[in-house]
């Protein structure tokens, strides 16, 4: 008896196994989540970067999926320092990463910044200023700024539930940054609706403008799957009235992003 009941629990476990491995097999693989960069007319005014990992702050909820994160830009004699601080949801406090980096304009070369270096430097303040503050353009219109008209490269305007996606204003008004994506972006239905798949792939696109003359000074632009150009748009700020900031990644890594000294770029075209 005993023996004949070893034997159905093997038999069992055996098909409780084949069930699982099935079921894995099943589920599809999809491509990793990935952003490029194109930077053009003058590269050079741009610096590409990639950080190491962020080592964790104290406490538990340090960049869980509902946290908003954000660097902290402080001066450097030949670039810039970075630091990482992210506040949980539904809580008042920011946890900050003790890691600190000092980053080399150009070279987008990477070290590990003092603490000497990090409390000496002088921080910079992010501006996130928007031309359109109380109404939506319509796709096939341009954005229209003091008079002037400022085109997206783009087919789509960004930002549905917040109009102020469209642009980014630096903080003296002297120049512009446009935002616009085309492509697909679509998210599943939930929990028990698998009949629409998340798929999020396409091109975003910056056109930054010097706002007086309206004559476009930089394009960053770049394909994005499974990264929606929103959360990038959103993120996006002017540090000081010169440097242009976009960010490359997300899903709580925040290692990867743009810099660009839009002032230099605007100096060397004219």
């Amino acid at each position: 008896m005993k023996k004949q009941t070893a034997k159905r629990q093997r038999r069992v476990r055996v098909r409780f196994r084949a069930a699982v491995f099935v079921l894995v097999w099943a589920i599809p693989a999809f491509p990793a989540k990935s952003v490029t960069v194109k930077i053009t007319p003058d590269p050079k005014a741009c610096t590409i970067v990639h950080l190491p990992k962020w080592k964790r702050a104290a406490g538990p909820d340090w960049m869980t999926p509902t946290a908003d994160c954000e660097y902290d830009f402080r001066s450097s004699q030949d670039g810039f320092l970075v630091g990482l601080h992210c506040r949980p949801e539904f809580k008042d406090n920011q946890l900050y990463s003790p890691s600190k980096y000092a980053v080399s304009f150009g070279s987008g070369r990477v070290r590990k910044a003092t603490d000497s270096e990090w409390n000496l430097a002088g921080p910079y303040l992010a501006f996130r200023l928007s031309t359109q503050e109380h109404w939506p353009i319509e796709n096939y219109k341009p954005l229209v700024y003091r008079g002037r008209v400022f085109r997206k490269s783009g087919l789509t305007w960004p930002g549905e539930s917040d109009i102020r996606l469209c642009s980014r204003l630096s903080p003296e008004g002297d120049f512009l940054a446009v935002n616009s994506w085309d492509g697909t972006i679509q998210f599943g239905g939930g929990l028990f609706d698998l009949s629409i798949h998340q798929y999020v792939d396409g091109f975003y696109y910056v056109d930054i403008y010097n706002s007086d003359s309206a004559r476009r000074v930089l394009l960053i632009q770049g394909h994005f799957h499974d990264v929606d150009p929103t959360d990038m748009f959103r993120k996006s700020a002017w540090i000081s009235k010169r440097y242009f900031v976009l960010p490359l990644d997300f899903e709580n890594k925040m290692r990867n992003f743009v810099i660009c000294d839009v002032a230099h770029a605007a100096e060397s075209g004219n």
